[in-house]
């Protein structure tokens, strides 16, 4: 797990998550794109592309 410094409770199996967490909630930078079939969200609009992608493409999306 990687759990967030600060004083929140956020933690994830992945870094990035934990990096997206730290930049939007603590650093206040907006996260630009979103994903127009569930809450994720992404500094690029490639990144929510490939979100998008990786969604329709496996049999039973995750977060979907």
């Amino acid at each position: 797990f990687f759990n967030c410094i600060t004083n929140c409770n956020f933690s994830s199996n992945h870094k990035q998550s934990l990096k997206l967490h730290t930049e939007a909630v603590h650093l206040n930078i907006a996260l630009k794109y979103s994903c127009s079939i569930c809450d994720f969200k992404a500094f690029k609009m490639k990144s929510v592309l490939q979100h998008q992608e990786r969604m329709t493409t496996q049999p039973y999306p995750i977060g979907h």
